[in-house]
């Protein structure tokens, strides 16, 4: 895992509150959110950011198991941190 495996694919930070969107990704959720009102503020059909394609629902899932491989990774790399001190 590197710190690239959490970053949000529209911030391009990593994550802090992973959902799962209807097209099956996973994004920041104030990222997500916000793609879907620029969408909504142009006149445009809500559309996903990476596949271009309609999304069918604006419901967005807690990925809660991508927030778990985070603290993981964040906790893993915090030890490794310290060691190096």
């Amino acid at each position: 895992m590197n710190a690239n495996d959490f970053t949000c694919p529209i911030s391009r930070v990593q994550m802090a509150d992973p959902v799962i969107a209807s097209d099956g990704k996973v994004y920041e959720r104030h990222a997500i959110k916000s793609w879907f009102d620029t969408c909504r503020s142009a006149g445009r059909i809500v559309t996903s950011p990476l596949l271009n394609l309609p999304i069918r629902s604006e419901v967005l899932i807690e990925a809660t198991l991508v927030a778990s491989k985070i603290d993981e990774f964040l906790a893993c790399s915090s030890n490794e941190m310290a060691t190096f001190h």
